[in-house]
């Protein structure tokens, strides 16, 4: 499914980093390097948008999806061990996508592969 694949762009670059939302860590920068979905209302720089509660509902979907669940985790850490702010206060998307392009692809190719899989939606 197309949401699959927005979810990870969307969430794990975290509100421009949000895929850090579900533990209690302030910080969802520090909440994704453990592996964890970031806080409900966390940021990783001064003007991301708060992690909302959906967000953190789909980490967690993600994180527990039996197919793709491991790989989304790799690229969560990743993401957040290098998740840097960028000069508007925002996470740099790129940067991060140049640093976890590896585990991004891995979990992306995942999702496609789940989604050929006939479940038909």
């Amino acid at each position: 499914m197309m949401k699959k694949a927005f979810a990870i762009t969307a969430a794990a670059i975290l509100a421009g980093s949000m895929m850090f939302a579900c533990s209690s860590s302030s910080d969802a920068a520090s909440a994704a390097a453990n592996g964890d979905c970031p806080a409900v209302g966390s940021k990783v720089c001064s003007a991301d948008d708060a992690v909302t509660q959906d967000e953190v509902d789909q980490c967690n979907k993600s994180k527990s999806d039996a197919t793709c669940g491991s790989k989304y985790v790799d690229y969560l850490k990743c993401a957040g061990s290098n998740a840097k702010c960028g000069s508007d206060n925002k996470v740099d998307g790129t940067a991060l996508l140049q640093a976890c392009g590896t585990q991004y692809q891995a979990y992306s190719t995942c999702l496609q592969g789940e989604q050929g899989g006939g479940d038909g939606g």
